[in-house]
């Protein structure tokens, strides 16, 4: 018979694996909502839950009388006592140090950013190339480079939900990831709406003919991914097909650009007031200031030398995708922080997944097709 340890979690049987709760070392873990057991997302967080196991097994499988035997008592001061962590009725240990650490559980070691540096640029370096030779001289390249962006972005979107127990149906996702800037590519703005409504419904009926366990939040998790990612990201594709469409979409993409870059400098330097710091703590008002700042510069240039436009209208474009962009990032930080998960995945080597590099963009694409089109035509 299973005995409750202090925290509440009860032991598991013989036979079945140690219901681990805690790693030390690890934050912001996945773990299954009914019976806590953590759910690895990564694979170093799959090798310390592995190695956390067996650790327990093997702790298990000692006689008893060890320590009786060594003249040990179990009489612990609790002075001087390490902080147990209780995994299933058993208190553990954890090693404190990188040292007491198995080799290949250590931390990569990685550049002052964070990030793995090297692979970061060559990936955008991958992806800036692909969109230069898009938008200036080959246009259907946007179309097939945001089709298979959609299809990686839904996909690592329906896997976020799978701890939760809301089996996010892959086909319709898919069908309108492929079908929404497609059909804005050959149809334009009223093709694209139509797709989406094909989608929606196929989503429905997906949903109600596969049987998952938690239905209704299952379609509307499903219309929200299908909604916030390949619909309003489309809109640059729909953007694209304008007269001068391709100066248009570079100079949103390059507002948006210097969002990220100037906020993140200034914020870097001088930030010392969140802007929200419950959903996004890094966000200062002091670089969303530089953020302002930045994106009105670039865009009154860019503007001017692209598109001829009056120093007004670029005003507008820069302050507007300042806004735009944030909410953006604040959307997907949203997300993120309920789920419990740093990163949407880890496709795009050093930028994490394909939506933590379009959160930016989602909002954006629809809101720079309102104003080039018509409120600044």
């Amino acid at each position: 018979m299973s005995q409750q340890d202090p925290t509440g979690n009860t032991g598991s049987s013989p036979g079945e694996d140690p219901v681990i709760t805690e790693l030390e070392g690890f934050e912001n873990l996945v773990r299954d909502p009914e019976t806590g057991r953590i759910i690895p997302q990564t694979r170093k967080e799959r090798k310390a839950l592995e190695a956390a196991q067996a650790e327990i097994e093997h702790q298990r499988a000692l006689p008893e009388t060890v320590g009786a035997e060594r003249g040990e008592s179990n009489d612990t001061d609790p002075e001087t006592a390490e902080p147990a962590t209780y995994v299933d009725n058993d208190p553990v240990v954890a090693p404190t140090t990188v040292s007491e650490r198995p080799a290949e559980l250590e931390e990569p070691k990685q550049s002052t950013a964070g990030r793995n540096l090297p692979a970061a640029i060559a990936v955008g370096a991958v992806l800036l190339v692909a969109a230069i030779i898009g938008i200036f001289w080959v246009p259907v390249v946007v179309m097939v480079l945001i089709s298979l962006l959609l299809l990686v972005g839904t996909w690592e979107m329906s896997r976020l939900y799978r701890p939760y127990k809301i089996e996010v149906p892959l086909v319709p996702l898919w069908v309108g990831a492929l079908a929404m800037p497609i059909s804005a590519y050959f149809g334009g703005i009223d093709a694209m709406v139509f797709a989406l409504f094909g989608t929606m419904i196929l989503a429905v009926f997906w949903t109600v003919v596969s049987d998952p366990y938690r239905p209704l939040a299952a379609a509307m998790t499903t219309g929200f991914i299908v909604l916030w990612v390949p619909f309003m990201l489309s809109f640059g594709v729909v953007l694209m097909q304008e007269p001068e469409g391709n100066y248009m979409v570079a100079l949103f993409l390059l507002a948006v650009v210097a969002n990220d870059t100037f906020g993140y400098i200034v914020g870097a330097l001088f930030g010392k007031h969140p802007m929200a710091p419950q959903i996004s703590p890094k966000k200062s008002w002091e670089g969303f200031a530089g953020s302002l700042v930045g994106a009105v510069l670039v865009s009154i240039g860019a503007g001017w030398f692209m598109l001829d436009l009056e120093v007004w209208r670029s005003v507008i474009v820069g302050l507007v995708m300042v806004v735009v962009a944030t909410t953006g990032d604040f959307a997907a930080s949203m997300v993120k922080r309920d789920l419990g998960v740093k990163d949407m995945g880890n496709t795009l080597p050093g930028h994490g997944g394909v939506m933590d590099r379009l959160d930016s963009l989602v909002f954006g694409a629809p809101v720079a097709f309102a104003l080039f089109v018509v409120l600044l035509p």
